[in-house]
């Protein structure tokens, strides 16, 4: 019965494959340490991997670095301080202690870039790949 009330926002999908968050930082997006809070993992989630695309180099005066953790932690869990101020490519997150074990309840990520000296151009995609429990071992 549809009930009009809305549920968990973390993707959760039936069937058994990867699943991801995707999105966008960009330089102007928040003031330098200033997390923003982006999407949910759900609960049971095993995260399998976290990178950064650099499409567009922080042009900050010395130095730019993006963070990307989980509300609540340290907020490097997914991403410790990856160098977004040099050329495009790509940055693999490197996951903590705190994302190598099954998410107990929904979290919401947030991400961050510490910079020196305001930038006027800079951009990169993150993404993050992880797998809910939903097999038939549920529990187990």
């Amino acid at each position: 019965m549809t009930t009009n009330t809305p549920g968990t926002p973390a993707r959760k999908m039936a069937a058994q494959l990867v699943h991801y968050l995707r999105f966008k930082f960009a330089f102007g997006d928040a003031a330098t340490g200033v997390a923003l809070l982006k999407q949910f993992l759900p609960a049971g989630a095993l995260i399998l991997r976290s990178n950064v695309y650099k499409t567009t180099a922080w042009n900050s005066a010395t130095s730019a670095a993006l963070s990307v953790g989980l509300v609540g932690g340290t907020g490097t869990e997914l991403v410790n301080a990856a160098d977004v101020k040099t050329a495009t490519g790509l940055v693999a997150g490197t996951l903590s202690a705190g994302a190598l074990v099954p998410l107990a309840a929904d979290v919401q990520v947030q991400a961050a870039v510490a910079f020196v000296g305001a930038p006027t151009a800079g951009a990169a995609y993150v993404a993050i790949e992880y797998i809910v429990d939903n097999d038939l071992n549920a529990g187990q």
